[in-house]
């Protein structure tokens, strides 16, 4: 259960970059609600701390992963948003 719960956590984390790198390169964010996004990145920053309790290491250490490109991302909306 925790390889196939990691796997979910690495898929979301690489779902993500693609709209990373596009609004790295267009520099604009347009059409994405900040608080969704501030929802799934704390979320994700929750699992970090449940996951082990759990005794789910690999899914903590894909968590890590999921946070921190949800992070980025939703930093970029941050900036990109009061730049416009």
């Amino acid at each position: 259960m925790d390889a196939i719960n990691a796997l979910f956590e690495l898929g979301g984390a690489f779902a993500i970059i693609p709209s990373i790198v596009a609004a790295h390169r267009a520099k604009r964010i347009a059409g994405v609600s900040i608080f969704t996004s501030l929802f799934f990145t704390s979320w994700g920053w929750w699992n970090i701390f449940y996951y082990p309790s759990l005794d789910q290491t690999l899914s903590a250490c894909a968590a890590v992963l999921l946070a921190a490109t949800n992070s980025i991302w939703l930093g970029q909306i941050w900036i990109y948003r009061r730049r416009s």
